[in-house]
């Protein structure tokens, strides 16, 4: 079970790491980072080391929509957020579009609880991010 769970999140890491473009240490704009709303989700430490009660991606922001994805912990979400029937417009696999429920993620925070965010470029390994000061996903 345990190794399910590392291949799990190993498949979750891996869905960053293709190649972004090609220039490495440009800056992804138009894109912040989020995270899942495990407490309205009510997920456990388990369910975030293996991520089987995360947030499904579809195709298009439709309830019945195909499923083309998982979110990991750290999402990046369109900003200014755009919002469609509910759903939110994310990247992912470095170069796709897809749409999770608005009210499975949230923004990222500081431990004082005020809202936070990060900085994306894109690396030579792929999309890279830097969580901005104090921010964690626990928060």
């Amino acid at each position: 079970m345990k190794a399910l769970g590392i291949v799990a999140c190993g498949a979750m890491l891996m869905s960053f790491g293709a190649a972004a473009g090609s220039i490495p240490n440009t800056p992804l704009l138009g894109y912040q980072c989020y995270t899942v709303d495990g407490d309205r989700l009510g997920l456990t430490q388990q369910d975030y080391f293996s991520g089987r009660k995360f947030p499904l991606i579809l195709g298009t922001p439709e309830a019945d929509a195909e499923v083309v994805g998982r979110v990991a912990v750290i999402l990046y979400v369109k900003w200014p957020l755009k919002i469609e029937n509910g759903f939110v417009e994310v990247l992912y696999h470095t170069d796709r579009l897809g749409w999770v429920p608005r009210d499975d993620i949230r923004p990222l925070r500081k431990a004082d609880g005020t809202s936070g965010g990060c900085k994306l470029w894109s690396g030579k390994d792929g999309i890279m991010f830097a969580l901005d000061p104090g921010v964690a996903v626990g928060n």
